[in-house]
């Protein structure tokens, strides 16, 4: 069948459009490029909707404590922006780890969550932050944590008619923060493993340390209630004994897989370097092996 598209310019347009629920979204089609090809054509999309044209979903602003960013800012503008280095410089280093340039120009942080990859690199970070996705669709809003958004390997609970319009991530300007990824050999690497870490200091004392690892597990991980025993003693002894949980819960939700004879030790690494790393950047000198 012929395709056909559909290109608004307004988001009240936009939403009337799709409200059918027919149109396939398509803002950089990064994924979406390679999931059609992997499609019988009988299965494959007739009907798209172009999120492009949309000037207010490519966003970036800050409101109140709060960096809010549009579905389809790509990685190359989180890489550029001012607002994104001052208030999160963590999302800005990750977005600079995805994939190839073109990749970078072309992905929108609305189309990776949409397509919810467990190896996605932003994943963790939203998670980390307890960061919201706001969704519309004719007449209806609503928004949820990126946590409760994500269900699954690929699934999350968008509904047909529905659009990712923004993220809103909190700032915590006084925290320390630390990304990690681990792929292959190669600058258009996805994700084997990634994760990412965030410490909060009171009068030289921890008040908040959390911990979550992306692309082990369906969704991100979070160990952030493994972590509680760093703020009294933040110790490699400690810090050894969260990377052996982190392990036993990867193992209970996806099991141990041909794949555990790399993976395993790669995830007890990263989380060990993760918490040494955000611990180091607070004031403390735990020597790395």
């Amino acid at each position: 069948m012929e395709e056909q598209w559909i290109a608004s310019e307004t988001l009240d347009a936009l939403l009337t459009e799709i409200a059918d629920g027919k149109k396939t979204m398509v803002a950089g089609g990064t994924d979406l490029l390679i999931q059609m090809r992997e499609m019988d054509e009988d299965d494959k999309p007739t009907e798209f909707a172009d999120l492009s044209k949309v000037g207010s979903l490519r966003h970036i602003e800050i409101e109140e404590d709060t960096l809010v960013l549009g579905a389809t800012v790509t990685y190359s503008d989180l890489m550029k922006s001012e607002l994104v280095k001052e208030a999160l410089p963590m999302l800005a280093q990750a977005a600079s780890q995805v994939g190839s340039p073109q990749i970078r120009n072309r992905g929108t942080i609305g189309g990776s969550l949409a397509n919810a990859s467990p190896a996605a690199d932003l994943a963790p970070i939203w998670v980390l932050l307890d960061a919201e996705v706001v969704l519309k669709r004719l007449g209806q809003k609503r928004v949820l944590l990126v946590r409760e958004f994500l269900t699954g390997n690929k699934t999350t609970v968008l509904e047909e008619g529905e659009l990712i319009c923004k993220i809103r991530c909190p700032i915590k300007k006084e925290c320390i923060s630390h990304f990690i990824k681990v792929g292959r050999r190669n600058a258009a690497a996805i994700a084997r493993l990634n994760g990412a870490a965030l410490l909060c200091m009171e009068e030289k004392k921890i008040a908040e340390i959390k911990l979550v690892i992306g692309a082990a597990t369906p969704t991100p991980l979070d160990l952030s209630d493994t972590c509680e025993v760093l703020k009294n003693d933040g110790s490699v002894e400690n810090i050894n004994k969260i990377a052996q949980e982190t392990l036993k819960r990867v193992e209970t939700i996806s099991g141990r897989r041909a794949s555990a004879t790399w993976k395993f030790p790669a995830i007890e690494n990263l989380t060990r370097r993760l918490l040494i790393e955000v611990l180091n950047k607070g004031g403390w000198d735990i020597e790395t092996d």
